[in-house]
Parts: structure tokens; C-alpha cells; sequence
């Protein structure tokens, strides 16, 4: 019954139909597990709603972080100067940044689940 207003509101947040649908099963099981906590019935859709925007926005969250993860040069200089890439010429040096460009770009078209088990 409330399925499409759920997604609705998770699309607008995030932008993204298979998000949305993940956020919308995450919110139906968040619901469902606080069922017991709703005491006024006539408060259902609002109750509803409050869950699956914050739902919603704790995803957007989630996302941006991971983003910012990824393009993250800090993150790269790190690896490098820890010996995990080696670049000693200056060839080396621009293939190793066009070959970040490329991992970078790939591992953004993953899913949030697959970028996490790869990165890990």
C-alpha cells in the first residue's frame, strides 16, 4: 500500500532507481521491526514517511562519503608512499595517474556492496 510513496521519497533523495528499491526494502524492514513503538494508528503514514526519509538520507550519506573515498588523491599519495605503487620515472608516474583514472572510474560503476568488497 505504501510501497510507491515510499520509493517516491527515496528516489527524490537519491537520484537512483536501484538505491531507491534497496532503500525501500531497508525501510519496510526497519518498519516492520519497530511496528511494536507505533502507538497512535492514525500516525501511520507520517511515521512511515519520517523512516524512510531518514533512511533515504543516511544512504545519500553513505554514498557521498564512499565517493569522496574513492577520489580521495590523499588516499592514493598514501598507498604510494608506503611502496604499494612504485613510481620511479616520470612515465611511470603518468601511467600509474591515468591507470588510478581508470580503476577510479570502473570501481564507481559497481555497485555500493561490490565497490565496499573490492576496496576491503
Amino acid at each position: 500500500m505504501y510501497y510507491q510513496k515510499v520509493y517516491n521519497t527515496a528516489y527524490a533523495v537519491i537520484h537512483d532507481p536501484h538505491l531507491a528499491q534497496d532503500i525501500v526494502q531497508e525501510t519496510f524492514l526497519k518498519i516492520f521491526q519497530q511496528l511494536d513503538h507505533l502507538t497512535e494508528i492514525e500516525k501511520k503514514e507520517s511515521w512511515i514517511k519520517t523512516i524512510d526519509y531518514r533512511t533515504a538520507i543516511d544512504y545519500f550519506r553513505k554514498k557521498r562519503k564512499w565517493e569522496s573515498f574513492i577520489t580521495n588523491e590523499e588516499y592514493l599519495d598514501t598507498i604510494r608512499q608506503e611502496g604499494f605503487i612504485n613510481s620511479s620515472t616520470v612515465e611511470d608516474q603518468i601511467e600509474n595517474k591515468m591507470m588510478d583514472n581508470i580503476i577510479r572510474g570502473i570501481i564507481l560503476k559497481l555497485s555500493q556492496d561490490d565497490q565496499q568488497i573490492l576496496i576491503l
